[in-house]
């Protein structure tokens, strides 16, 4: 479960998007939305993962995904999925997204393993050591793998507030 403190959604935006399209690709459309503000990021591009997410067949995914494409909901691009509308929601909210390439460097830099406590059990987040909130930067630095427990757990925490926490 996401720790985030609030929802990117600007509803009016998402009705208004969602307003043509039937409600079993409504409801794909928003899950893609929510996955792509947790993950800060495109998704990767894998049948099995998000025929998973949707709760259907991989050829039921595909369905949705050209249907979502063809009406202009969802791009797929070298770094992945991507929703045009999260464009102007990123704006808004003054951070970006890091490239799917520069997470995929970090698991690799990591071996996909967890800094932090070591597991190599997946899903793995990059987690900023020193907090954006803070004044960390994303510099390749200042990024490292961690799983979701450590990384949902750390937050906005330092690495010695989140030690004495």
């Amino acid at each position: 479960m996401s720790k985030l403190p609030w929802h990117k959604h600007y509803h009016a935006d998402a009705l208004n998007g969602m307003a043509a399209l039937p409600v079993d690709l409504r409801g794909v459309y928003y899950t893609i939305l929510d996955l792509i503000y947790d993950r800060r990021g495109p998704l990767a591009e894998s049948d099995s993962m998000m025929a998973a997410r949707m709760c259907c067949s991989k050829a039921k995914w595909r369905k949705y995904r050209s249907a979502l494409v063809a009406s202009g909901k969802i791009e797929i691009t070298e770094d992945g999925i991507y929703a045009p509308v999260m464009v102007k929601w990123k704006i808004l909210s003054g951070r970006t997204s890091l490239p799917a390439s520069v997470r995929l460097a970090i698991f690799e830099r990591d071996e996909w393993t967890c800094v932090y406590c070591g597991t190599d059990e997946a899903p793995f987040h990059v987690d900023h050591v020193f907090p954006v909130s803070q004044g960390g930067t994303d510099d390749l630095e200042n990024l490292v793998c961690a799983c979701a427990p450590c990384n949902l757990g750390k937050g906005a925490l330092t690495l010695e507030e989140w030690r004495v926490a």
